[in-house]
């Protein structure tokens, strides 16, 4: 695949997936929450030390999705039950997903994390997603500009919108990123 995106883009390492011909031994799963305005995010992502890549497997979003409803999605991917980090600045959702079988599990979110953890991302050789069945997070991934100032140049600064699969990817593999 062929990297995608405008020079404005944070990710210039996003690569078109169109087979599934990775390393699925190790899966990753990250939740971001969301609900009125902003949409919950699952992401499952593979990672190759080998080839310092990561390839997206599968991914739900939705707006205005209840606990119950969150729970039952995560469910049909994550078939057994294997851990998923979430933002933990919801305890109490963390907590509700756990009653309704979801291994779900806090972040610990230290200073500049959001920063580091984009770092990491583009120091990889590649983010493989498929467009057609992962589109949300393959738009957020290839849509991701840098803020502008008032002269439309960029400004190095991260956006904090529009990144829902970003953050949920960065959940997911917070215990690969190197601070």
């Amino acid at each position: 695949g062929e990297a995608i995106g405008t020079e404005g883009n944070v990710f210039k390492n996003v690569r078109d997936l169109y087979n599934n011909n990775f390393d699925k031994s190790e899966v990753f799963r990250g939740l971001d929450f969301g609900f009125t305005t902003d949409p919950s995010a699952y992401v499952e992502w593979c990672y190759s030390i080998r080839n310092r890549s990561i390839y997206c497997l599968n991914e739900f979003v939705a707006k205005g999705a209840d606990n119950e409803t969150l729970a039952s999605n995560i469910a049909v991917y994550n078939k057994h039950n294997f851990r998923v980090w979430c933002d933990s600045s919801e305890p109490r959702t963390i907590n509700e997903l756990i009653k309704l079988g979801i291994r779900a599990v806090g972040v610990r979110k230290g200073q500049d994390s959001v920063r580091h953890g984009i770092k990491w991302l583009q120091s990889l050789n590649g983010i493989y997603i498929n467009p057609i069945t992962c589109p949300h997070t393959y738009k957020e991934f290839t849509e991701y500009e840098y803020k502008t100032d008032r002269f439309g140049e960029y400004t190095g600064e991260l956006l904090d919108k529009n990144n829902h699969t970003i953050d949920a990817t960065r959940y997911a593999l917070n215990t690969k990123i190197e601070y």
